[in-house]
């Protein structure tokens, strides 16, 4: 039922942006329940990524250089300085940076949904959506139907010959 609903949500409200971009609300399990307040936990987890960014500035940079990519291609937006009136439907996303062994020169920012503020996170809230993967088994089965008939056809031939 549940990746019904979230392949009805995508059907009926997956949208282009001016700039070309798709964009796709969120799947909320649940319309209508009340988030919790999340801005001081996001708050203190901000403050941890800047005094790990402090202490190395080539680190920094490269942090920062992600994120002006996200605010100029409107995939972010920065948090009011001040309070606003909170909404029942507000969600601060704590983020960290990340490196790959092989790049030490690219920074990659998770966006940490997981993160929880009394019990609850982004994770929690929404619909998963139904399993893409293909089955190993599934798998097989179809390389065994498309190859055996190959192979029979193959050792046929070399039984003639």
């Amino acid at each position: 039922m549940e990746d019904r609903k979230f392949i009805d949500i995508m059907k009926h409200s997956l949208t282009r942006s001016k700039l070309g971009h798709w964009e796709a609300p969120l799947p909320l399990l649940e319309e209508t329940k009340a988030l919790p307040d999340n801005r001081k936990d996001a708050l203190r987890r901000l403050k941890s990524t800047r005094w790990t960014l402090d202490k190395n500035p080539l680190i920094k940079k490269h942090y920062f250089d992600f994120m002006q990519k996200h605010l100029e291609n409107d995939h972010a937006e920065p948090v009011p300085e001040k309070e606003t009136p909170r909404s029942n439907h507000q969600w601060y996303l704590p983020h960290f940076g990340v490196y790959h062994p092989q790049k030490p020169d690219k920074t990659c920012v998770v966006f940490n949904s997981p993160a929880e503020t009394d019990g609850m996170s982004l994770n929690k809230m929404l619909l998963s959506g139904p399993d893409l993967t293909n089955s190993l088994l599934g798998v097989l089965i179809c390389f065994c139907r498309t190859l055996l008939p190959l192979w029979r056809t193959l050792n046929r031939r070399s039984t003639l010959s």
